[in-house]
């Protein structure tokens, strides 16, 4: 409420009197905003002002602004399920990020590209970025996306039918990550392919934990299908319907893939 009331306040100040460079970082302050009011269900309007922060930046000339705004709106598109635009968009920044040496936005779009791999099954692409991200990270001794690989590759165990080895990574990685200074904040990005594991072995109980960590309200929302499907499933253990747990969790499994969270 109180970056919307700066935002409000400061609004036509900025778009009439501010520099290219201002109404810029503007904009995109605007979309982070946002991202935190609309839980990372991105709007149009959102989308719009991640556009204008893309022009601005170019008007601006500055490299390093033209490169965040850029990530912002390839990222901005990654939450809509648009691969293609977020491919797009990311890799332009990433090469930009290169280019200016600038080792934070490098992380930032290599994390995401291998999201938006994952998300597409491009296998090839996945492994090769993870490995890209994962270093990256490292030598830039950013710990909260050390663990995003890290939860990155509890989803390939996974996805190779690899159940009690993403267990132990994916257990592994959320007790990391949640130790850190400050956690990495998706973590439905391990939390689902532990849901789909810990169903594939059996393991009810955990698969139901992990269904209610994703729908924290700290988390992003879900499309409202996949949402409901995971609070049917919860409701179900609450009752002791096991039958009806096992339903619904086979079925967020399922639309989880088909929307590209799995």
């Amino acid at each position: 409420q109180a970056m919307q009331a700066n935002a409000d306040q400061s609004e036509s100040i900025v778009l009439h009197y501010g520099t290219p460079l201002q109404r810029s970082r503007f904009y995109t302050n605007l979309v982070l905003t946002a991202y935190r009011r609309e839980r990372y269900v991105v709007s149009d309007e959102t989308l719009a002002y991640a556009r204008e922060a893309v022009s601005a930046s170019a008007e601006s000339g500055v490299q390093g602004d033209i490169c965040f705004s850029t990530f912002i709106l390839g990222f901005s598109h990654m939450w809509r399920r648009e691969w293609d635009a977020a491919t797009e968009h990311l890799q332009s920044a990433l090469r930009l990020a290169e280019r200016i040496e600038d080792a934070e936005r490098r992380v930032l779009c290599l994390t995401y590209l291998t999201r938006v791999y994952r998300a597409t099954r491009q296998i090839d692409c996945f492994q090769e970025y993870l490995g890209r991200a994962r270093q990256a990270a490292a030598d830039a001794k950013m710990s909260m996306y050390v663990a995003a690989a890290d939860m990155n590759e509890t989803w390939f165990l996974w996805h190779q039918g690899k159940y009690g080895e993403a267990q132990t990574k994916g257990y592994a990685v959320l007790r990391n990550s949640r130790s850190l200074p400050v956690a990495y904040p998706f973590e439905f990005f391990v939390a689902l392919p532990l849901l789909a594991s810990d169903l594939a072995q059996g393991e009810v109980a955990q698969a139901i934990e992990n269904a209610r960590a994703t729908l924290a309200p700290s988390q992003p929302r879900f499309p409202l299908e996949l949402e409901n499907t995971l609070q049917k499933a919860v409701a179900a253990s609450e009752q002791s319907d096991a039958s009806g747990m096992h339903a619904y969790l086979n079925r967020a499994v399922e639309l989880a893939q088909q929307l590209g969270y799995l």
